[in-house]
């Protein structure tokens, strides 16, 4: 992917021939950002109860890690995961630890780590801006920094991602066999961690054929576009290693989702045809990974609107969203001077005001069972869509065939114009956040953790932004300058330039002060806080105490991991991975003479059975899991702004009323989505309307 030599004026510099050795400032800044990552990324990895989710993959893992062995399933997709947490527990344990939920989050948390070694890499190339930009963004991102510190696959696919990107650079400065080899080793490792590979996979093939479009329309020879170049010079000239990568990636593949050839083990007599016949059978795990997600896709078992991920890049990447379409709005506004660019101009007021008046035009639609037969008045953009568009594209609302068609204006205008630049690597990131944005949105089942394979390109896409930007100042200072001799630093200058730079300086560290805010509060202050919506279901803090609780007593009572224990009820996670050791524990049914000495049941099961032994225990109900729900604001009321600033004497009663209404809204929408706080009491406080408890019982005659 190597940049044309000559870019355009003001474009963004993405070769620099002779890199400068690394300045006292540059050093300062490198050691604070790696310091704020080792912090953010490695400190207090345990402080958040253990979710649903990660207590799956940490379980299987902990069982892969006593036994050896782990039997491929679909639901906790690759088995990467497995194999890397149970190899974390045994390094543990060689130094003489015991596996804990700090290690168990570990190799995540070096995989976002990980994760940012090809932008350092790529600095000279990217121009150091850009790339030290493009890693503080991943570093005080809330999204990155919350599933880097959470046992779940997305982070470890994401960083093989990136470095399957970063792999292909390296061959495109310097061709080399092993590369590919390299190449290929990394995308087996990627299938074999979640079956996102597929979408990441369409992504750059479709990517690779649009540069082919590219070069074929501007009528440049092949050898001039670097993603066409790099496929031509791999296949002519370096063919023994594709064949080696393949072979390579293949076994690895096998490999991993047959717990590396295990079915030697399996049959003591078999032939090595017959060992063969049963790694043969499992080598497809990718392709049933796939199958098995694509049907939950369809029931969409986790559901939820086509704009879903929109919402949460509001929640938590809301300064990001903003610059980053605000950056490809301004990259469609052209610049050269031609003479079609009045009429390029012209097109794009258009294009604005059409966008905007799609949105608004009222419209009545007409039903069947309504009152007057109307079923919906509005504006186009909330107006219902047919059921066939749900079902084919999962989409509800006009207003979602409207994001389509304006990502594909946007993302096509913009990559075309950093193509023409020469700036391939831009065009890819803005095509691979925006291409990741569409494919999930249209999958069927909807998790919050998917957000993250649309925010690592799209904070990727910003520093890179923030680098053309900065050159674009850079040029138009230069302009005033010369434009003014004898004031080089006022004049036109004064006036125009310093204004606005103070204005986006001011906005631009008040943004980033705002995404490190969330950042640090998610993970550290409120680790165990429904409000935050990163995870669907969250387990409560008194769960957390509750296991530490029978930790404390086992010790008291000098019984350890052989204290009896028993559990009914849906409580097996997060309970079999925080109870893991206890080798006395009874799950699923009680007998009526239970000599456990804690029993854990659910909530409902306590309540509607009738159990003989409750007498003999001493019963606390615990949250265990909870999830939130927010109070939807009356945003009718809230924007009477009027109202709000007047005193209570001047307003009659219904406007009284509702003034008290709205001013209880606004103080909500600034608990919840300002200060993100949970717990503050009083008329501003939301209200918790999901959640699954247990009752906790512990036997009466303990001492």
């Amino acid at each position: 992917m190597e940049a044309n030599k000559t870019p355009a004026k003001a474009d963004l510099p993405e070769i620099e021939p002779h890199p400068t050795p690394a300045g006292a400032a540059e050093l300062i800044f490198l050691t604070a950002l790696a310091a704020y990552l080792l912090f953010t990324r490695l400190w207090q990895l345990d402080l958040k109860p253990v979710q649903h989710d990660e207590s799956m993959f940490a379980y299987y893992a902990y069982q892969l890690y006593l036994t050896g062995h782990y039997e491929f399933m679909p639901i906790l997709h690759g088995p990467v995961l497995q194999w890397a947490v149970a190899a974390v527990f045994k390094i543990v344990e060689w130094v003489g630890r015991e596996e804990t939920d700090a290690t168990m989050r570990l190799f995540p948390a070096l995989s976002g780590l990980a994760m940012l070694w090809p932008l350092y890499g790529m600095r000279h190339y990217l121009g150091k801006t850009a790339a030290y930009t493009a890693i503080a963004f991943l570093a005080i991102s809330p999204t990155l920094t919350f599933y880097s510190r959470f046992c779940r696959n997305d982070v470890p696919f994401l960083a093989a991602a990136f470095w399957i990107v970063y792999m292909g650079w390296l061959f495109s400065r310097r061709p080399r066999g092993w590369k590919i080899v390299a190449w290929f080793a990394l995308l087996a490792y990627a299938i074999s961690i979640k079956e996102t590979y597929l979408i990441f996979a369409f992504l750059l093939a479709t990517f690779a054929i649009g540069c082919l479009i590219h070069a074929l329309v501007q009528r440049r020879p092949l050898a001039e576009e670097p993603v066409c170049r790099e496929i031509v010079l791999a296949v002519t000239r370096h063919w023994p290693a594709i064949i080696v990568g393949l072979v390579l990636g293949f076994a690895l593949i096998v490999a991993i989702f047959t717990s590396f050839f295990h079915g030697f083990e399996r049959a003591e007599d078999a032939t090595i045809r017959e060992a063969l016949a049963v790694w043969l059978v499992h080598w497809n795990g990718p392709w049933e990974a796939f199958e098995y997600w694509s049907g939950e896709n369809e029931k969409r078992r986790i559901a939820g609107q086509y704009h879903f991920y929109l919402l949460h890049l509001a929640l938590y990447e809301l300064a990001f969203l903003i610059y980053w379409v605000s950056c490809l709005i301004s990259q469609m506004w052209p610049r050269d001077p031609s003479r079609n660019r009045g009429r390029r101009r012209g097109l794009f007021f258009a294009w604005l005001a059409v966008s905007f008046i799609t949105l608004h035009i009222p419209l009545v639609l007409q039903g069947e069972g309504a009152a007057g037969g109307v079923t919906y008045r509005g504006p186009l953009w909330f107006a219902p869509l047919p059921e066939s568009f749900d079902t084919l594209l999962h989409m509800t609302r006009a207003f979602h065939v409207w994001i389509v068609v304006q990502l594909f204006i946007v993302i096509g205008i913009t990559g075309w114009n950093h193509l023409n630049r020469g700036r391939t690597f831009h065009a890819f990131v803005d095509y691979w956040a925006a291409g990741s944005f569409l494919a999930y949105s249209y999958a069927g089942e909807k998790v919050p953790w998917v957000t993250l394979h649309i925010v690592v390109p799209l904070l990727i896409s910003c520093g890179l932004y923030a680098q053309l930007g900065i050159e674009r100042w850079k040029v138009r200072l230069s302009e005033l300058k010369s434009a003014d001799a004898r004031e080089p630093t006022r004049g036109a200058l004064g006036r125009m330039t310093t204004p606005a730079l103070v204005v986006c300086c001011v906005l631009a560290a008040a943004g980033l002060i705002w995404q490190s805010f969330i950042g640090i509060r998610v993970s550290f202050v409120q680790p165990g806080a429904a409000i935050e919506r990163l995870t669907y279901a969250s387990s409560h803090m008194e769960f957390h105490e509750m296991v530490r609780s029978i930790a404390h007593q086992a010790h008291n009572n000098h019984e350890g991991y052989d204290t009896p224990l028993a559990f009914k009820g849906h409580v097996e996670w997060p309970l079999l991975w925080s109870l893991r050791r206890y080798g006395a524990a009874q799950w699923g049914t009680i007998s009526p003479d239970t000599q456990a000495k804690f029993i854990i049941v659910d909530s409902s099961v306590f309540e509607q059975t009738p159990m003989p032994y409750k007498e003999r225990y001493d019963w606390v109900r615990r949250r265990f899991r909870h999830y939130w729900q927010p109070i939807p604001l009356r945003w009718k009321q809230m924007k009477r702004l009027d109202l709000l600033i007047r005193g209570d004497e001047s307003l009659t009663p219904t406007q009284r009323e509702t003034t008290r209404a709205a001013r209880m809204d606004w103080g909500r929408f600034w608990t919840g989505f300002v200060l993100r706080d949970e717990y503050m009491e009083g008329p501003r406080r939301w209200e918790h309307l999901g959640g699954f408890d247990a009752y906790f019982g512990r036997r009466r005659d303990l001492e």
